[in-house]
């Protein structure tokens, strides 16, 4: 039997990837603008939502595309896409 090398978490999310994709531009010029990192880390969280909503539309159209649409599940995806709209307005 052979063991498995242990899966860490940090591993698991590449942390080490994601902790070190900010790169200020006002840092390479020598005078770091403290405001530049919020707003990088900011708008890359505001990409990963986006990409998880991306997510979750595509399985949305793939379980319509299949035409497997239960009544309970059509009912609550019905019910979270009103409430979700009714946010929006």
């Amino acid at each position: 039997m052979t063991l498995k090398k242990p899966l860490y978490y940090s591993e698991y999310l590449a942390l080490d990837k994601i902790l070190t994709a900010q790169h200020p531009e006002s840092e390479k010029q020598g005078a770091l603008a403290h405001d530049e990192m919020l707003f990088i880390v900011m708008h890359q969280t505001f990409e990963l939502w986006f990409k998880q909503f991306l997510f979750e539309l595509d399985s949305v159209i793939e379980i319509f595309r299949r035409n497997f649409c239960m009544m309970k599940t059509c009912i609550w995806w019905n019910q979270g896409l009103n409430v979700s709209l009714r946010f929006k307005n």
